[in-house]
C-alpha cells in the first residue's frame, strides 16, 4: 500500500534500488523472448507501484498491465503513463475470485512476494499456473550471509514474509529456467541481496 508520501519516497529510493532490479528483469525477459520467439505476450506487473517497469525502453512489450491495490498509486500511473500505447493500469485485488490471468501473460512479481502471507502467495501461484511464464525477483535469504547488512535490511522491511530462497526453487505448475543472485549496493556497500528467477509454465495438455 503506497500512500502519497510513500510514493514520493519510493520514487526517490528507486534511484538506488531500481537500476539493478531493472537489469535483472530485462535479462530475464530477453531470455524468455529468445526461448519463445514469435509469441505475443502481455506483461502483468502485479504490485506495480509507480509503474517503473512499463517505462523500460529496451523491452519490446506487446502489452503491459500494471496492477496495484493502492488507488492513489494507480491514479498516478494512469495520469503519467497510461497514455502510452498498449499500457493500462488497474486498481484491483488478485484475491478476488473473478481475477484471472490469460494464457499469454508473463507474471512479474518484483519485490512483491515478501509482502504476501502464505495463504495469499498460495492463491496467487495457483492462479498463475494459467500464465505462460513468471518472473520473481525478491530478497535473497539462504543460510548464513557473508554480508552484514542484507539480513538487517530484510528484518526492517515493511514486508514481513521474507522466505528462504529454497521456497522458490520448486513451484508447482512451473519449471525454473534461469536464476540470478544480485547485489544492491550504496557506495560499494551491499545493503540488499536479491534473486531473480524466471519460470515457464508446464504445459499439462
Amino acid at each position: 500500500m503506497i500512500r502519497k508520501l510513500s510514493l514520493i519516497t519510493y520514487l526517490l529510493m528507486s534511484r538506488i534500488h531500481w537500476s539493478p532490479r531493472e537489469k535483472s528483469l530485462v535479462n530475464a525477459l530477453n531470455l524468455l523472448s529468445e526461448r519463445k520467439q514469435n509469441s505475443a505476450f502481455r506483461i502483468v506487473d502485479l504490485g506495480c507501484g509507480p509503474g517503473l517497469l512499463s517505462g523500460i525502453k529496451q523491452l519490446h512489450i506487446d502489452a503491459y498491465w500494471g496492477i496495484d491495490t493502492d488507488k492513489k498509486t494507480i491514479d498516478y500511473c494512469k495520469k503519467n503513463k497510461e497514455k502510452w500505447p498498449n499500457i493500462k493500469f488497474s486498481y484491483c485485488d488478485f484475491m478476488e475470485e473473478s481475477f484471472v490471468f490469460a494464457k499469454n501473460d508473463i507474471l512479474i512479481l518484483n519485490g512483491v512476494v515478501h509482502h504476501l502471507n502464505d495463504h495469499q502467495l498460495g492463491v496467487l501461484l495457483h492462479k498463475a499456473r494459467r500464465c505462460a511464464a513468471m518472473i520473481i525477483t525478491d530478497h535473497y535469504r539462504f543460510g548464513r550471509c557473508k554480508h552484514m547488512l542484507p539480513p538487517l535490511m530484510q528484518a526492517l522491511d515493511r514486508g514481513k514474509f521474507v522466505r528462504s530462497y529454497d521456497c522458490y526453487n520448486v513451484i508447482n505448475g512451473f519449471e525454473m529456467k534461469n536464476s540470478v543472485i544480485y547485489k544492491i549496493n550504496i557506495f560499494r556497500i551491499t545493503f540488499w541481496l536479491f534473486f531473480c528467477n524466471m519460470y515457464e509454465a508446464i504445459n499439462e495438455e
